[in-house]
């Protein structure tokens, strides 16, 4: 489904707390400006180029969206945010292999403009809306709302930094280095050794948003039932959480309510308002569900609309296969074979299941 884990699209975007916004106040980005900022944004990291994104991002303003208090500490995390993570690093190196960062849409919010870009690898899937400014005649990124943590970077860096220790600034910065070391145990698969670090964070710090979203990053690699264990609670904590639509697909799932975890990608689908991806998370669910009618016509209707989207591909090749419905799959995997970027042995591997398919090709 969407996740197996939550994996790197969910911690990746608690680490990048530490990098956005530029400066209020600025004047606003044009329509024309914000396609064309679009445009390079998808060309960059499709290259596997971080720079445009790294630097799109205003550190200062990160702060002052914040409403931290003017103290000393607040002068060192803007500090230590200059030498943070950058927002195109993380998303470049998330991607690495095969995975894809694309415009879903753009849109103008109280005259400012907004690109939701989707990120999706190996089935998982997050989106980030971009809100625009324009800065010393440079378009910026001034926030970002992650749809997986369900609120602002901003929010999230200020929920962070307000449950720390006001007796001890090298406290704050203690758990907050505990992220990325974290995010590298989850990625190593290393589960058991990232809920060990998360059990020593103080309970009034680990309760937090941010802190919440780790656990069930942790918890996704520890079973099913430590998972639905760090869900309840996470529910409990937040129960209007805008996250809950993404968070809680997998966990459905997981209980093998699959009704209510089509529910939550419909809901998903209104938030956004509309990304023809998610009729792929609808044909899986019609699938454990066994109507295999409403299936296929969701991923005709995925391929219909994105007709060289390899999973899509993939998967309504494979449903014609197990349907020996051989006449509709040619076409597909005739297409599939016109892309070398595709897994092109993984599609011979499968056509090599099915030798009545190649016996009917060859004729």
């Amino acid at each position: 489904m969407i996740t197996k884990k939550l994996s790197a699209l969910s911690i990746c975007f608690l680490v990048l707390v530490f990098i956005t916004s530029c400066k209020d106040n600025a004047k606003p980005v044009s329509k024309e400006e914000a396609k064309e900022f679009a445009k390079q944004i998808e060309i960059s990291i499709r290259k596997g180029d971080a720079t445009l994104l790294d630097d799109a991002i205003d550190t200062k303003t990160m702060v002052n969206r914040m409403h931290l208090p003017g103290d000393a500490k607040t002068k060192g995390l803007s500090s230590g945010l200059k030498d943070g993570m950058k927002l195109g690093t993380v998303i470049v190196n998330t991607l690495t292999g095969k995975g894809n960062y694309d415009l879903v849409k753009q849109y103008e919010k109280d005259n400012v403009q907004h690109l939701v870009f989707r990120m999706f690898k190996d089935y998982m899937i997050n989106y980030h809306d971009l809100e625009l400014i324009n800065t010393n005649g440079q378009t910026k990124v001034a926030d970002v709302f992650v749809y997986l943590t369900g609120e602002n970077l901003s929010e999230t860096m200020r929920s962070i930094y307000m449950q720390m220790d006001d007796n001890a600034t090298n406290t704050a910065s203690q758990w907050l280095k505990k992220i990325p070391e974290m995010h590298t145990l989850i990625n190593s698969s290393r589960y058991d050794e990232a809920n060990n670090i998360f059990n020593q964070i103080p309970q009034d710090v680990r309760s937090g948003h941010a802190f919440q979203l780790l656990h069930l990053q942790v918890a996704t690699g520890l079973g099913n039932e430590e998972y639905e264990k760090a869900m309840n609670e996470y529910n409990t904590l937040f129960p209007n959480d805008r996250a809950i639509p993404l968070l809680m697909i997998d966990a459905y799932v997981a209980r093998h309510d699959y009704d209510k975890a089509l529910q939550s990608v419909n809901e998903l689908d209104s938030m956004i308002n509309k990304d023809p991806l998610l009729d792929l998370y609808r044909a899986f669910c019609y699938n454990l569900l066994y109507n295999s009618e409403k299936q296929e016509e969701y991923l005709k209707r995925l391929v219909n609309t994105m007709p060289f989207f390899e999973e899509g591909l993939t998967q309504l090749i494979k449903f014609y296969l197990k349907q020996n419905k051989y006449e509709q799959a040619k076409p597909l995997v005739e297409r599939f074979k016109t892309k070398s970027e595709f897994d092109q042995q993984g599609l011979n591997d499968l056509l090599n299941q099915y030798p009545d398919y190649n016996a009917t090709a060859n004729n």
